[in-house]
C-alpha cells in the first residue's frame, strides 16, 4: 500500500485536482458546526470538490444544479457535527463494530437522499465521495476502488453501500499485518489551501482510498 499511497501523494500538488479533497476535508473539519455561518462558501467548497472528481458530468443530476443545491446537505452536516460528535471520530478500524457500521450506513442513506432527492439516480460513487470529503470516514466506492477490493479479496461488486461493503473494507485493512500497522501509524498531513501542510492527518479511510484508486487504475488499464 505504501507505494500506491506515495504515488498518489507525489501528484497531489496544490493546483492538481487531487488537492481538492484536501481543501474540502480541511474546510469541513475546521468549520464543523459552523458551516451554515457562511453557507455560500460551504456549498461552493463541496460543489467544486465534487466537480474536480467528475461527479458533475454525464447523466449526473448534479450537472443541472447550482451549488445552492447543497444548502440542505450543509445544514445536515452541521447538525451531525453538533449532535453526534462520536460519528466524527469513526474511521476504518471502527468498522469492526456492527453499531459503528450501522451509523455509517444511516448517514450514507441520509446524505444520498439530500444529494439526489427525487431524481432516482442515486449513485454509490457520488454519495461516498461526499462522505469522504466531508467526514473522511468512508473510501469513495468508484470503479477503481471497487476493482481493487474485488481483486484483493475475491469478492463481488457493489451497487450501494451495505454492511458487507464496509466489512470488506475492514477485511482489506487487516489483511496484511504490516500494511495495517503502516496505516495506523502513517503521519501524512492534509494539504492546506495556503500550500503548507495542515495540522490534520489523513484518516485511514482516505489512505485506503488512495491505494484503491491507484491500484484500480493499474488493474483496469
Amino acid at each position: 500500500m505504501r507505494r500506491e499511497i506515495e504515488e498518489f501523494l507525489a501528484a497531489r500538488v496544490p493546483d492538481h485536482r487531487y488537492a481538492s479533497w484536501d481543501f474540502c476535508y480541511s474546510y469541513f473539519r475546521t468549520s464543523r458546526s459552523h458551516l451554515a455561518d457562511d453557507m455560500e462558501k460551504s456549498c461552493a467548497v463541496l460543489g467544486f470538490y465534487l466537480a474536480s472528481w467528475g461527479m458533475l458530468r454525464g447523466s449526473s443530476p448534479l450537472l443541472q444544479m447550482s451549488y445552492r443545491h447543497y444548502w440542505k446537505l450543509i445544514e445536515f452536516v452541521d447538525q451531525v457535527d453538533s449532535e453526534d460528535p462520536e460519528y466524527l471520530q469513526l474511521d476504518v478500524p471502527d468498522y469492526a463494530d456492527a453499531v459503528n457500521r450501522q451509523s455509517l450506513l444511516e448517514r450514507y442513506a441520509q446524505v444520498q437522499e439530500l444529494l439526489d432527492g427525487d431524481s432516482h439516480e442515486s449513485s454509490l460513487t457520488r454519495t461516498t465521495k461526499v462522505l469522504l470529503g466531508v467526514w473522511g470516514n468512508i473510501p469513495a466506492f468508484d470503479r477503481y476502488f471497487c476493482a481493487t477490493i474485488r481483486h484483493d479479496l475475491g469478492c463481488r461488486g457493489y451497487s450501494r453501500l451495505t454492511d458487507r461493503a464496509l466489512v470488506d473494507v475492514y477485511r482489506r485493512f487487516v489483511r496484511v499485518p504490516e500494511e495495517e500497522q503502516f496505516l495506523r501509524t502513517a503521519r501524512y498531513r492534509v494539504l492546506a489551501f495556503s500550500r503548507h501542510p495542515a495540522k490534520l492527518r489523513y484518516p485511514i479511510a482516505k489512505l485506503i482510498d488512495m491505494y484503491g484508486f491507484i491500484r484500480g487504475t493499474e488493474l483496469l488499464g
